[in-house]
């Protein structure tokens, strides 16, 4: 079954620590709560007179003073860096990583008897980025001239007058 304390003592101890809990704090705030409490209000109106006078200025003005340089580096990027870059990606666009590994030995190719033929003409059609390459370069030399309109040829003008 156990030991039991009778319950006038729990209730005893219960309003004894109540009462030193109560009593204590209210003695430590008279002596020492003004005195932190000055401390603390010191600290902060320290902080925020840092932050408004003295740490804002200085960002503002390393924020003017650094423009022109990320100006500059924007633009030295810009011209120089990016065309190297975006070379050496059209220099490595074929490799892929999740490819599989090549095995390291294969057996040797036997090489094929090649004959030599006339060579053949193929009609390529120029690709998206080749047509409106010639178009800008066509408009850029004033060779673009633009089709004539429908109501002009229903009116009968000849073509020295369009």
């Amino acid at each position: 079954m156990g030991h039991h304390s009778f319950d006038f003592v729990w209730d005893f101890s219960k309003c004894m620590f109540s009462c030193c809990v109560e009593c204590w704090y209210g003695i430590a705030t008279i002596l020492f709560g003004f005195w932190i409490a000055l401390f603390w209000g010191i600290q902060f109106g320290i902080l925020a007179f840092q932050n408004v006078w003295i740490c804002s200025p200085i960002f503002k003005c390393t924020k003017l003073n650094t423009e022109c340089i990320r100006h500059c580096c924007n633009l030295y990027l810009g011209c120089c860096l990016t065309p190297l870059t975006e070379s050496c990606g059209g220099i490595f666009v074929k490799f892929h990583r999740d490819r599989p590994r090549v095995a390291e030995e294969k057996p040797p190719v036997k090489p094929k008897k090649v004959t030599l033929q006339p060579p053949i003409q193929a009609i390529r059609e120029p690709s998206f980025m080749a047509r409106n390459a010639h178009k800008s370069i066509s408009r850029q030399l004033g060779l673009f001239l633009p089709t004539k309109p429908n109501k002009v040829q229903d009116r009968g003008i000849s073509d020295l007058e369009w």
